[in-house]
């Protein structure tokens, strides 16, 4: 085996690549993580929330394994208000929900992947996949004039949600890109008051022309990351009467950064995420997930490549276990995800008043579900 030949090429330095290139490495297998920015880590793709799920896997390496500074808190509750101020209060104890700092906990994930072995390419973006003769998948060409193809056994895909648009996904014809997207600014925000670390507020109403709901992720009892659509919004919630406005009257800009979400939660997966030599883990299989999905999503990736190298079976035969294990983890979410999305997508794209109405009709509702 050459210096650029390998068993798994993982692209994609996100949750879900560098847990597949942990998991691969740790089986023994020769793995690449090939990562197109210059830091991983960098720039922060969402708030930092985690969801939290049955097995702990995700909590403990947060707890157990990363640098302390990765971990903001665990959380409590979740408030979600109503336009008129009213406020849903939502125990999220034993959940196992956490908030992190998402440069430092992504950061870690690949320092974590590093120690198991895995190499690492970074600040180098993977053009197109090499096929053989008969279409198999046999590694990557990168844009790298130094190392233009790197091949392998079987290629991993975490290149995320953008990859059902102008990534492997795409190019491959193994996902779809979400019908709406949400796009906007994720600001970080000083100054902000009547906020406590833990406590996860959630924002309905459509702020000026923006319908929707804004999520609110405290660092400090100041500080907070939010999801705006504009800066011109978040001028307009600053003088404003919703019960949001208050809390970012006197807050200041530290950070904005570009964000993208899809409007709804997709509740489906793909029929199938696999090729000849080639798993997608992540976003750009889940369609969206969360930040646990993706890295239970590429451990399994991994442990699945390592196993069919083992048997020396790459073909999508060989690697359509993964399909179903997908969609068992796919309904292994917890409270938190369940509820919110259920008041979330109904409520988006309401006007203020319709939204209260929906608020009062589906509050109770949502609050007594049990997952």
């Amino acid at each position: 085996m050459s210096k650029y030949d390998f068993d798994v090429i993982v692209v994609g330095g996100g949750p879900s690549g560098s847990s597949a290139a942990r998991a691969a490495a740790e089986q023994g297998m020769k793995t690449l993580l090939i990562e197109e920015h210059s830091q991983i880590g960098m720039p922060e793709h969402c708030c930092g929330m985690l969801g939290g799920t049955k097995t702990g896997y995700v909590e403990n390496i947060v707890l157990t394994e990363m640098d302390k500074r990765a971990l903001v808190a665990p959380v409590k509750a979740e408030h979600v208000y109503a336009p008129n101020g009213k406020m849903l209060n939502i125990s999220t104890v034993g959940w196992g929900a956490l908030t992190v700092e998402r440069c430092i906990f992504d950061f870690e994930l690949s320092r974590l992947a590093a120690k198991a072995g895995a190499e690492m390419m970074i600040h180098t973006r993977v053009s197109s996949l090499i096929h053989d003769e008969k279409g198999n998948i046999k590694g990557v060409k990168t844009e790298s004039e130094n190392i233009p193809e790197i091949t392998s056994k079987i290629v991993i895909g975490c290149d995320g949600l953008g990859a059902t648009t102008r990534g492997i996904a795409k190019w491959e014809g193994l996902n779809t890109p979400p019908d709406v997207m949400r796009v906007g600014i994720l600001f970080h925000l000083s100054g902000v008051t009547d906020i406590e670390p833990g406590v996860l507020d959630f924002h309905m109403g459509c702020f000026g022309n923006q319908r929707g709901d804004i999520t609110l992720i405290p660092r400090y009892d100041d500080y907070c990351v939010c999801d705006i659509p504009s800066l011109k919004s978040y001028e307009t919630i600053k003088a404003g009467n919703w019960p949001l406005s208050k809390k970012l009257k006197n807050s200041k800009v530290l950070r904005m950064q570009g964000w993208s979400h899809p409007l709804y939660l997709r509740p489906w997966l793909p029929d199938n995420v696999v090729k000849n030599g080639l798993m997608l883990a992540g976003d750009g299989a889940l369609g969206i997930g969360g930040i646990d999905f993706a890295i239970h999503c590429g451990r399994l990736a991994g442990k699945v490549a390592s196993e069919a190298i083992k048997k020396d079976d790459f073909t999508a035969d060989g690697l359509s276990s993964y399909n179903g294990l997908l969609k068992d983890l796919r309904i292994q979410r917890t409270g938190y995800r369940v509820r919110f999305d259920m008041l979330a997508t109904y409520c988006r794209g309401l006007s203020d008043a319709e939204l209260q109405k929906k608020f009062d009709e589906l509050g109770p509702k949502i609050i007594g579900v049990e997952y």
